[in-house]
């Protein structure tokens, strides 16, 4: 249910960034297309939700950008992203992932 519940939400993900006005919605859609396998749109994604107020899992975004951004092969980005992560619990996995990129 869950999965046509996403794939709904997928068709309408395009309009729902453009609409974003807030890190949170951004990071959303981000999540979207994430899960559905569309790095490059979920690393646009939560590029602007980096960029707008009111993120509030800004260690998230981040990581799953720079997973994202892993898989677009995108190292040195994808670098940059993991070193933007702060939270203590989040950063050693950030630093697993900077490992496995080099």
């Amino acid at each position: 249910r869950k999965a046509d519940e996403d794939r709904k939400a997928l068709a309408g993900a395009g309009a729902a960034l453009s609409a974003a006005k807030t890190g949170d919605a951004a990071y959303k859609v981000g999540q979207l297309y994430f899960s559905a396998g569309k790095y490059a749109e979920a690393a646009d994604a939560m590029r602007k939700a980096l960029t707008l107020p009111g993120l509030s899992e800004a260690d998230d975004a981040n990581m799953e950008l720079g997973i994202a951004l892993v898989r677009l092969g995108k190292k040195a980005e994808a670098v940059k992203a993991f070193d933007a992560v702060k939270d203590p619990k989040f950063a050693e996995v950030a630093r697993l992932w900077k490992l496995r990129i080099r």
